[in-house]
């Protein structure tokens, strides 16, 4: 979940689950690209990683104080921004038959008791995927997502951690217009 015990209506972070209808990467990873630009925008930072399927996570690491209704608030106006910016591209349908190829970006994950595939994962799918952290010169829609796998990942592993500052940057949530 995205709190502690100790402070479960104050989250620790927020995530967008960018999850392709399509069953492509590419359209995640395009999809990212432009959550990327608004939140640059706002001078926010973030931190992408493969979901270890077709779809693609981006974290926020917040600073104490914002409760669970006000993130969700902020995920869902963000949301609504992308799907404008790219209505072809992205829709905030939950519906499976009304996405049509869209990538549907999951602002929902951010309330209580919802879960979200933690870095490091291991997938039970085909190659065993793992759900990578990346640097986001490394979302590119030729990326392979299943290439970081049990197989191949010790030599991921020996690179550095592009999320290792992640608890170094809590940041307050902008008021949304």
């Amino acid at each position: 979940m995205n709190c502690r015990i100790e402070a479960l209506d104050h989250p620790d972070w927020l995530a967008f689950d960018l999850d392709p209808s399509s069953g492509k990467f590419a359209d995640a990873a395009k999809a990212a690209k432009i959550l990327q630009k608004i939140l640059n925008d706002l001078r926010i930072r973030s931190y992408p990683k493969t979901s270890g399927g077709k779809g693609l996570h981006v974290f926020i690491p917040l600073r104490h104080g914002p409760n669970q209704e006000r993130v969700r608030e902020f995920a869902h106006h963000i949301s609504q921004e992308m799907a404008s910016r790219s209505p072809e591209l992205i829709t905030l349908q939950m519906s499976k038959s009304k996405r049509r190829g869209r990538v549907f970006v999951d602002w929902l994950r951010n309330a209580f008791g919802q879960t979200i595939v933690v870095p490091y994962s291991i997938r039970r799918r085909p190659k065993a995927p793992i759900s990578t952290p990346l640097h986001w010169d490394e979302v590119d829609p030729r990326l392979e997502p299943s290439f970081f796998n049990l197989l191949s990942f010790e030599r991921r592993l020996r690179g550095k951690d592009p999320w290792t500052d992640f608890w170094k940057y809590p940041q307050l949530l902008p008021t949304a217009k």
